[in-house]
């Protein structure tokens, strides 16, 4: 979900600062689709495999066994692909040219095959006691994967070698690639920025507040992030380098207290799907238009949510 060419932090068109409409035809799908994810079990994480398909993994930090499976949203069926074992949080993130997906639910990356399903690659990622994966994402070009432990997050090559690794000063990391050569480090508020070619940290950056819970880089080299302060911002690097303007913050709905969560950013980057801090219910978020859209968990009321007109209304259109 975009990167291209590589440009240096700073470099990128910083004069406009306001979303653009997403070009293209649109995928009609409507939010309620993906009720049936939300539905399913609790803790689910979700990444796409093609236009039209998203792989679940489910279950919770008590699961002994995670279901893999993929959701087609054309006939809302899910066909089960395997399963992953152990005692934590899963995840599941998909290369860019989806060839390739990792998946963990503890120390223990397998790297399998998107068409195929089969394990590729196992990769034991250090930790201590009860630690566990909390963060995966292959670089732009898919030769690596960086893994977060608590606060260290170490760079794999696809032959399971360690190229780099990162510690943070505070206490938790998400990582994130801004090219093929560049990972950001994000340690709660600050961002360190290396490069693999030269292994060293080359920049240092703090956000303006807020930890960050979940990130991403946007094709022109835009940075969204959510924080602990319950929302979603949409970041640019200052010309000098030394810090990031704030281009546009989107206020989650009354009643949150944390960063959104497990979230999923569409193709158009214009549209997310993701969990409010404190759990509870999916929003769908058109970020151009401020639109928010509840798609609900389980069978239970929706205590404290405003109501949504339109949620079961066919035809929302976004591109995925």
């Amino acid at each position: 979900m975009g990167c291209g060419a590589s440009v240096e932090p700073g470099k990128a068109d910083s004069a406009e600062t306001s979303l653009k409409a997403p070009q293209g035809p649109a995928v009609p799908v409507d939010p309620s689709k993906f009720t049936s994810v939300c539905k399913k079990a609790e803790g689910q994480r979700a990444t796409w495999l093609a236009a039209s398909q998203l792989l679940v993994i489910s279950g919770d930090n008590e699961a002994e066994v995670h279901p893999l499976e993929v959701l087609d949203l054309t006939t809302t069926t899910f066909q089960e692909v395997g399963s992953l074992k152990g005692l934590a949080w899963p995840l599941v993130t998909a290369s860019r040219d989806r060839q390739l997906y990792a998946a963990v639910a503890g120390l223990e990356v397998q790297v399998r095959s998107s068409a195929t399903h089969e394990t590729k690659l196992t990769l034991s990622v250090p930790g201590q006691g009860a630690a566990y994966v909390s963060n995966l994402e292959f670089s732009p070009d898919g030769r690596h994967l960086a893994a977060v432990v608590d606060n260290v997050s170490t760079v794999y090559d696809m032959e399971g070698n360690p190229v780099l690794t990162v510690e943070g000063e505070k206490r938790t990391m998400t990582a994130c690639w801004y090219d093929a050569d560049t990972l950001l480090s994000m340690n709660e508020w600050i961002i360190y920025y290396h490069t693999l070619s030269s292994k060293e940290l080359l920049n240092k950056w703090e956000l303006p507040q807020g930890t960050v819970a979940e990130a991403h880089v946007s094709k022109d080299k835009k940075l969204l992030v959510s924080d602990d302060n319950a929302h979603l911002k949409l970041l640019a690097w200052e010309p000098d380098m030394k810090a990031f303007e704030t281009l546009q913050t989107f206020d989650a709905p009354p009643g949150n207290y944390s960063g959104p969560s497990n979230l999923v950013v569409f193709s158009d980057e214009r549209s997310v799907l993701y969990e409010p801090g404190g759990g509870g219910n999916f929003r769908y978020h058109n970020l151009e238009t401020g639109e928010i859209l509840t798609v609900p968990r389980g069978e239970g009321p929706e205590e404290g949510l405003p109501s949504v007109p339109g949620l079961q209304r066919e035809g929302l259109g976004f591109r995925v």
